[in-house]
């Protein structure tokens, strides 16, 4: 019998559940496989249960509930108070980046069931969902996060050249590029957006992270690949996996660019049935709270950005131009200082 607890969606009170677990898991531990140690079931069908595309039982629920010591009747209540925030997805130091991808990857399979969804972004760096299109490009900055951000001890003498991703990770960041394409999206940009990365690629470079030259002519050649992908949905309005056209389940991508300021990372995901606000902190790690009132100031505020923002998107051919051209002449500098 598939779970369904009181008047929340199974889906949702299935995803707080295994964020309830996943807080209590050590960092060396992988989440994935100890769930399935304790439901005694195969790998690939607790990453099913984990992502919400098989729905849990009650009788796993209790399993897990008394394995992990979590009140079931405190996941029902999460969400109930009008002032919870909650942690999701906090990534510390030496903690396992497997499932922080696997929880990126259980938000975008959750928001795409949801009836009439529509993710706002307000941009301050490319989302990780774009990017995870492109291989080499991904390599990079998980190699930036691990090392720079949260410190893994083995990457403390390990240059670029050296980490090889896991394929666990590859895989799961596909499965995230591949759902966001579906996920209809209305996203506001700035012409700083691309100074991040810029910034990231300066810190591997000078602080001798890079032995190879090489492997900086490739990151720039994949990072340009990806603006010339952003430009190309741009152009249809709608998102697609990169080298394919779009297709019937190609999600809307309504690109605004804005001239005022630079975005803080804050995504709005609205749908049907609720509303949920994912504010971005410590580079990685994000805060989220479904406050009915924090919620509602957050579409205001992103709407106003929006009217004081310029539609760059299937219209509006001479603005996105001039947008990414100079998104385009920022890169090309970039690429001879760091090069020469």
């Amino acid at each position: 019998m598939a779970m369904y607890l009181g008047g929340k969606s199974p889906i949702g009170i299935q995803h707080e559940l295994f964020q309830e677990i996943r807080n209590r898991i050590p960092g060396n531990q992988s989440f994935a496989d100890t769930i399935a140690g304790v439901l005694e079931i195969g790998i690939d069908s607790a990453y099913r249960r984990i992502r919400g595309e098989k729905a849990i039982t009650l009788e796993e629920a209790k399993k897990l509930g008394d394995h992990f010591q979590v009140s079931l009747d405190k996941v029902l209540s999460q969400g109930q108070s009008s002032d919870q925030i909650v942690f999701q997805n906090q990534v510390r130091a030496g903690t396992d980046f497997a499932g922080y991808l696997d929880a990126l990857l259980e938000q975008t399979l959750i928001f795409k069931k949801q009836g009439n969804a529509m993710v706002y972004f307000d941009a301050k760096d490319f989302a990780p969902f774009q990017l995870f299109h492109f291989n080499f490009l991904t390599r990079f900055k998980m190699f930036f996060w691990l090392k720079a951000i949260l410190g893994y001890p083995e990457f403390t003498n390990m240059s670029f050249e050296d980490y090889q991703p896991d394929e666990l990770y590859m895989r799961t960041v596909h499965n995230i590029a591949l759902n966001y394409c579906k996920l209809p999206s209305t996203e506001i940009w700035s012409i700083d957006t691309i100074h991040t990365t810029i910034r990231q690629l300066e810190y591997v470079k000078y602080a001798g992270y890079c032995k190879d030259p090489k492997s900086l002519i490739t990151v720039f050649d994949e990072f340009e690949a990806l603006v010339n992908h952003l430009k190309s949905q741009a152009e249809q309005g709608r998102k697609f996996v990169y080298g394919t056209k779009p297709d019937e389940e190609a999600g809307l991508f309504h690109l605004y660019y804005n001239e005022t300021y630079l975005g803080n990372n804050t995504v709005l995901v609205t749908s049907e049935n609720q509303q949920q606000v994912f504010m971005n902190y410590n580079v990685l790690s994000y805060l989220t709270s479904g406050n009915t009132e924090f919620c509602r100031q957050t579409k205001q505020f992103i709407d106003n950005a929006i009217q004081k923002s310029v539609l760059i998107s299937a219209t509006g051919e001479k603005d996105r131009n001039r947008f990414f051209r100079n998104i385009s002449i920022k890169l090309s500098e970039a690429r001879s200082a760091l090069l020469a």
